[in-house]
């Protein structure tokens, strides 16, 4: 919850980080610019964390290239 507030993103009731829509936008925090990946997310299997944070690096990757807005 700590490094959430650093980042201005939002938790729920248990303290994970919020994905910003989770069907469209799973990697993307309520913070512009802030991915995550998972953990940080919820519970969730091994192969899942994996597959988030390969987005969550693509989601950086086009952010520092400008193909999207961060």
């Amino acid at each position: 919850a700590a490094t959430a507030a650093l980042f201005g993103c939002a938790t729920d009731g248990l303290g994970f980080l919020v994905p910003a829509d989770p069907v469209f936008a799973p990697v993307d925090t309520t913070q512009r610019g802030v991915f995550a990946a998972g953990l940080c997310l919820g519970p969730k299997p091994l192969d899942a964390t994996v597959a988030e944070a390969r987005a969550a690096a693509m989601r950086v990757s086009l952010a520092l290239t400008g193909a999207i807005a961060p």
